[in-house]
């Protein structure tokens, strides 16, 4: 198997980026993972392998995204003279997107991958959890 010097330039430059975004910003370990596997893959390849995602079209990229969620309902207990106590409830998600868009040739290829948590009255922790199953194949 020979590689020409053309090829070997091009895959120095691709290591020199692989961890970052098109616009030069850093990813995250999530992101640094699934661009790793599916950056330049076609969107049939994400959809494969993790399922059925979330779909969302807007001019010429398309958007494939996987959420997962937690929520605790908030609870409050009333006695005799009033509240007693009560507990504030939280909610977590984490979603992981994979934005396409076509190649030379007409094929729907992953550009970037973002991956993004939110959370109130769950902890870190909770998103880290629900970031590691959005990142995982289904």
């Amino acid at each position: 198997l020979q590689r020409t010097e053309e090829e070997i330039k091009a895959d120095l430059e691709a290591a020199k980026t692989a961890d970052k975004h098109p616009d030069g910003s850093k990813m995250n370990k999530y992101e640094a993972k699934l661009a790793t596997v599916f950056r330049g893959q076609p969107e049939e390849k994400v959809v494969e392998i993790m399922g059925n995602p979330e779909f969302n079209q807007a001019a010429g990229t398309r958007f494939l995204r996987y959420t997962e969620y937690w929520e605790r309902a908030g609870v409050t207990v009333y006695g005799a003279q009033g509240v007693v106590g009560g507990d504030a409830g939280g909610y977590a998600k984490c979603f992981a997107e994979f934005r396409v868009r076509q190649d030379a040739n007409g094929q729907w290829r992953v550009d970037d991958v973002l991956v993004r948590g939110d959370y109130q009255g769950a902890g870190l922790g909770k998103v880290s959890l629900l970031c590691e199953d959005a990142t995982r194949p289904k």
